[in-house]
């Protein structure tokens, strides 16, 4: 048996498996940094898709009446979209304060 007190001692010792430890915590380090900024981009995105929508609705207004069925349909479609969307939204920025059940 080895006498502990009288082997060498390193203290720069890394155990083999340190550098997987350190890539691990990086890969983690990323994810959570790419997860925080997910609500600030949909919001982005939504807020486009909601200026979209306001422009459809500006078209729609001046189209036929043959052409104002369909599109109506269409802009209701998008509306409600938009609408479950932003809910989500909110659930994601106040996980707290709402929630799944209300939205669905």
């Amino acid at each position: 048996m080895m006498d502990l007190r009288k082997a060498p001692v390193n203290p720069i010792y890394l155990p083999p498996y340190t550098p997987n430890i350190i890539k691990g915590c990086i890969k983690g380090y990323n994810f959570f940094q790419d997860t925080q900024n997910v609500p600030k981009t949909c919001s982005e995105e939504l807020d486009a898709a909601w200026a979209m929508l306001a422009e459809l609705q500006v078209h729609v207004s001046r189209v036929e009446d043959k052409e104002m069925a369909l599109l109506s349909v269409s802009l209701q479609n998008n509306k409600t979209t938009l609408d479950k969307l932003d809910s989500i939204l909110t659930v994601s920025q106040y996980p707290s304060q709402v929630s799944i059940q209300d939205i669905l």
